[in-house]
């Protein structure tokens, strides 16, 4: 049932604008930080509609894991070995074929149809104006806290694991967890049908099923892609402008807490939201522990919004390297990152520059042209001494002062820093920096 406002909606009521951010927080805790999934009639149940709503066979095996490695690990199982036909032969297996997950043709199936009801409603009950002060308070704020920064970090440490696992490594990481997240799954359908014997028997073959390099699947499904989505048509759910069981349904099973899901033909894998997110304005960062920790341990790794390995980030946060190590990171962003955590005064020595300038004045200012702290970059350095504490400083200075002059001494780049024009930096002879 779907149903429309019987007036155009021009302007939010004061009551109607206190629930944006309400709305807008509720989606980036649910994203970040939810409920921990667990099996549920409401699991399944919305599970089923998924299913009947692509016109695929209802109640499929849900498999509930701890991290989006895990669904991958828990998929490359499946499908590189007979487990599910070892444990039970009434169960059907994934099939043969990488290519048979049905992830994208059912969240596009249902997300389109869901979409374009709910699409119509809001468009034909909601002025533009108040749409686009709705989507850029909500649907791109929660974008921005979990889609364009968590996504794309998770994303890129997900596929680059799976891609670099082989064997051992896999069960290093994450083996426990995935076992116990397909026993908790597969238990309940098998029930007491399968002993001990049978089930240790099954496990034991399975290391060597999967030695060789791990196949990484899509997906494009979950909180961590939708949320934003989710989150625009709920505040207008909520606000009564929208009425369709079809989109609540949809919000609402996400709502439990899928992080991201992997859907096949008779197998469904589900991840939990992690247990832990750390930012600092609105960048994935921390220098004491991983910035997006999940319950099986699989660890993310940023600084100031820049992803980095482990080994690296760890150096990096005791301050291991060298000056000289840390001018050869080859990542230009990752570089640029741990220049500014160790302090440009204490790289300055390795930095790639050309001295543009010295001045004459106390403070014995050297403007410098620097290259290779950013891709395709060169920015004015301005290296000083501090006469009262005879300590020297670094710090980037613009190309062009606030009145658009082109900075091209040591002193107008001074001048600058203490908020002055060159002229009036001249006759101050006591300001240094």
């Amino acid at each position: 049932m779907s149903g429309l406002s019987k007036s155009l909606l021009e302007k939010l009521t004061p009551e109607q604008e206190k629930l944006i951010p309400i709305i807008r927080d509720k989606w980036i805790n649910l994203s970040l930080n939810g409920p921990k999934l667990e099996h549920s009639k409401e699991l399944r149940d919305g599970i089923n509609w998924i299913y009947k709503k692509s016109k695929l066979k209802e109640n499929p095996l849900i498999i509930i894991s701890d991290s989006p490695y895990s669904v991958q690990i828990i998929a490359n199982l499946l499908y590189k070995t007979d487990l599910l036909k070892n444990i039970n032969k009434t169960l059907k297996d994934i099939p043969k074929k990488r290519g048979d997950s049905v992830s994208a043709s059912v969240w596009d199936s249902v997300r389109d149809s869901v979409s374009a009801s709910v699409r119509d409603s809001v468009s034909a009950s909601v002025s533009a104006s108040v749409r686009d002060s709705v989507r850029d308070s909500v649907g791109d704020s929660v974008r921005d806290s979990v889609g364009d920064s968590v996504w794309d970090s998770v994303w890129d440490s997900v596929r680059d694991s799976v891609r670099d696992s082989v064997g051992d490594s896999v069960w290093d990481s994450v083996g426990d967890s995935v076992w116990d997240s397909v026993w908790d799954s597969v238990g309940d359908s098998v029930g007491d049908s399968v002993g001990d014997s049978v089930w240790d028997s099954v496990w034991d073959s399975v290391g060597a099923s999967i030695t060789p390099k791990l196949e990484f699947y899509s997906i494009y499904s979950g909180l961590d892609y939708h949320s934003d989505w989710i989150s625009f048509y709920d505040y207008f759910d909520t606000i009564k402008i929208l009425d369709d069981e079809d989109f609540r349904k949809y919000r609402d099973v996400f709502g439990l807490g899928i992080f991201n899901a992997l859907l096949f033909e008779n197998v469904v894998i589900l991840s939990r939201v992690p247990e832990k997110v750390l930012k600092a304005n609105n960048r994935l960062h921390s220098t004491s522990s991983p910035s997006i920790l999940f319950r099986d341990g699989f660890s993310i790794y940023n600084i100031h919004g820049v992803k980095f390995e482990k080994d690296l980030w760890e150096k990096i946060i005791k301050r291991e390297l060298t000056p000289k190590e840390v001018m050869q990171i080859k990542n230009v962003e990752q570089r640029r990152v741990t220049i500014n955590h160790y302090g440009w005064d204490e790289i300055f020595d390795y930095f790639d520059k050309t001295l543009i300038d010295k001045s004459k004045r106390n403070s014995k200012a050297e403007l410098y042209r620097v290259k290779g702290l950013a891709e395709n970059i060169e920015i004015n350095i301005v290296r000083y001494k501090d006469p009262s504490t005879n300590r020297w400083y670094v710090s980037q200075v613009p190309d062009n002062d606030d009145y658009n002059k082109i900075i091209k001494t040591a002193d107008h780049a001074m001048a600058w820093k203490s908020f002055l024009t060159l002229k009036e930096y001249s006759k101050e002879l006591n300001i240094e920096a």
